[in-house]
This record gives C-alpha cells, sequence and structure tokens, in this order.
C-alpha cells in the first residue's frame, strides 16, 4: 500500500513536470527577445577614462541635462562628452572628497553629502556648507527629496 502511495505522489510530480516542461515554450514565445540596437549606444566609463575612481554611489541630473555623480573621489559632473572632478584639492569647502549623496533641486541648486557629514549646496558657481544649520549631529545624509514648495527634506542616518 505505501508502494501506491509513494507511486501515486510520483506520478503528480511527474504529471506537473511534464506540463510544467510542456507550457514553457508557450510562455517563452511572448517574451521579446533582446538583440543590440542600433537606436541605443552602451559606454563604460571609469578611472581609466574621466572618473576619478570606480566606485559611484549616487547619480542625477540637473535641470540642463548634466549628469552629476557622488564618487569617493570627489563629486564628478558629466556634460556628455568630458568629466570634470570638484575634489577639495580645487575646492576645500568640500572638506571631503567622499561624496556620498547628491541631489538637483528645482531651483537647479546640487545637494551635496560627504561621508563627515557635511551637507553643502552648489549653486554652479560656489559651494556653502549649510551643515552649521542643522540642529541634530548625524554621520551621514542618507536622502534628499523636496516637496511641491520647494522645501527639501534630508534623511539623516539618526533622523529626518
Amino acid at each position: 500500500m505505501n508502494y501506491f502511495k509513494y507511486g501515486g505522489i510520483i506520478a503528480l510530480l511527474s504529471l506537473w513536470g511534464l506540463l510544467t516542461v510542456c507550457s514553457q515554450p508557450q510562455i517563452l514565445k511572448s517574451i521579446k527577445k533582446l538583440t543590440p540596437s542600433e537606436t541605443f549606444v552602451t559606454t563604460n566609463w571609469n578611472s581609466n577614462n574621466g572618473l576619478p575612481q570606480n566606485t559611484v554611489n549616487r547619480i542625477c541630473r540637473d535641470k540642463n541635462g548634466i549628469i552629476w555623480m557622488a564618487t569617493y573621489g570627489g563629486l564628478v559632473r558629466f556634460d556628455g562628452t568630458k568629466f570634470k572632478t570638484f575634489s577639495v584639492r580645487n575646492y576645500p569647502e568640500l572638506s571631503s572628497d567622499r561624496i556620498y549623496n547628491i541631489y538637483a533641486d528645482r531651483r537647479n541648486q546640487l545637494w551635496i553629502s560627504s561621508e563627515l557629514g557635511k551637507i553643502i549646496i552648489y549653486d554652479g558657481k560656489k559651494f556653502r556648507d549649510l551643515t552649521h544649520k542643522f540642529r541634530s549631529n548625524f554621520n551621514v545624509a542618507n536622502n534628499f527629496v523636496e516637496d511641491s514648495r520647494g522645501n527639501v527634506y534630508i534623511k539623516t542616518d539618526s533622523t529626518l
């Protein structure tokens, strides 16, 4: 009797497997095959061709279409052709090359967070450190978000 019980289970599993295998070609037919496209170009950038180093923590785009990257080698600006790195060597206001997070607000200001817990705004001309305006101590700003009125909120490792 145990043989029948286990035989029935094996038969059901076999039937399930057969149905699964037989139905897969129908499912796979509905999936579009991915092929290289002439309309999209993929390029990899790294420290050999423009980035200060190969770790990119955050990426954002400003209203002018400029791509900004937070890296451990500084703040990076990319216009689609050239990279420009903003580092402590050239911009001491940053106070650290280890940029953790960035955000472009509706006024096209760049909000920057470093691993030193600094909050810095870049208006396209100069950097301003806003860290002293915050009451609480924090190590890093994890996220920036903007409401419909243009107020920017900062989520840190300790508070909002």
